[in-house]
């Protein structure tokens, strides 16, 4: 068995974020993105097929999200200092509201793919 975790290309955020969305640019970790489709398609050219797969996203990553949307001249988000995004005032209700957009959607900014070899 292999796990895959990458950046959804049909994540909601995606859409949302445009060319802000940070899994877009954040190099060197991130120089594609991928859908399940296509992993599948990579799976199976290497002999292994798809278990199951799903998605989520972190409440950091959405902040991350909207300070890259606040900061698009920025290229160094990760590593800054905090900001009033960071506080638990925000990080909370910012949760919470992530959970509750994200219920009904299905593709989130994490791909996660279970792989097993035939």
């Amino acid at each position: 068995m292999v796990f895959l975790a990458m950046p959804n290309a049909l994540s909601i955020w995606r859409r949302v974020f445009g060319v802000n969305w940070v899994a877009g640019w954040f190099a060197p970790f991130h120089l594609f993105v991928y859908s399940t489709v296509g992993i599948g398609k990579l799976a199976e050219a290497h002999r292994f097929e798809v278990v199951r797969s799903w998605s989520s996203t972190s409440d950091s990553w959405l902040r991350l999200n909207i300070k890259a949307a606040l900061h698009p001249k920025s290229h160094n988000l990760d590593s800054s200092p905090r900001s009033w995004l960071d506080g638990v005032l925000v990080r909370l209700p910012l949760s919470a509201l992530l959970r509750l957009v994200e219920a009904p959607v299905r593709e989130r900014d994490c791909l996660v793919v279970e792989l097993k070899k035939c």
